[in-house]
């Protein structure tokens, strides 16, 4: 499986579990706790099948050496199986960008990926 991945960093004074519980709110998409050795605690999103959504908080401490963390708390990355063949302006890109803006993230940017 070959994946496209698009990233968004944002600030939020909000913990995981608060983002967790508006997410889930909001709908229409469920979203998962998760927590891993590299990333620590996420939040994890699978809207589709070939479709990964991840919200990382990036004030845990993480072994994840690669990311250097700056005055950004957290980083949503989208990850699209290339069987969809989708346009920058996909209907999971859109949607991705409007959760954040309905939890109230702030200071929304894209970035790189970071996998």
């Amino acid at each position: 499986m070959t994946m496209k991945a698009f990233a968004w960093k944002f600030e939020s004074d909000k913990t995981l579990e608060e983002i967790l519980s508006e997410l889930n709110a909001v709908g229409p998409w469920r979203w998962e706790a998760r927590e891993s050795y590299w990333y620590c605690d996420y939040l994890n999103c699978r809207p589709a099948s070939g479709i990964r959504i991840r919200i990382h908080d990036h004030g845990q401490p993480t072994p994840a050496h690669f990311f250097q963390p700056s005055a950004t708390d957290y980083t949503m990355q989208l990850d699209i199986d290339t069987q969809w063949r989708l346009r920058p302006n996909s209907h999971f890109i859109q949607r991705a960008k409007e959760l954040l803006v309905k939890i109230g993230a702030l200071n929304i940017g894209e970035i790189e990926s970071y996998d």
